[in-house]
């Protein structure tokens, strides 16, 4: 990104206004603080210099009205397809042709699975241990045995 000076002003910036540029003025704003009401901007100063839409334009740290291009869509992705092609090319050439790339193909284990953990067993009815029929088959059981 190209940053250019394009005028001047010597502005001399206030750490409690936000400075903006809109068309070829200068304009500051109160900063927002909690619970305090909106500030109308304020006209500090203008330049003469015809405006381009490539470019951004800010107050820099001088005061001076600077410019820097624009961000245009869509650029870092497809720099970004580029790089990525570039490497799976360059990948599958270095590993076709190697010897080690034959004894890869061994067919790998996939990692195994955790275990999950068991379902709570389900207790009786409205979610206490009923008690009444076991009691009864156990005394049954041990009249049998005897």
């Amino acid at each position: 990104m190209a940053k250019q000076v394009i005028a001047r002003l010597g502005i001399k910036r206030d750490p409690n206004y936000m400075y903006f540029v809109k068309g070829t003025t200068v304009y500051r704003v109160h900063r927002k603080t909690k619970g305090v009401r909106k500030y109308p901007h304020q006209k500090v100063a203008s330049f003469s210099h015809e405006r381009d839409n490539n470019y951004v334009y800010y107050v820099d740290k001088n005061g001076d009205v600077g410019r820097a291009s624009r961000a245009k869509p869509g650029r870092r992705k497809k720099a970004a397809k580029k790089t990525k092609a570039k490497r799976a090319t360059t990948k599958r050439a270095t590993r076709a042709t190697s010897p080690a790339s034959k004894r890869r193909k061994v067919a790998r284990k996939a990692p195994a699975r955790k275990a999950r953990k068991a379902p709570a067993k389900k207790r009786g009815k409205r979610g206490r241990k009923s008690t009444g029929t076991s009691k009864f088959f156990k005394e049954m059981g041990s009249r049998l045995k005897r």
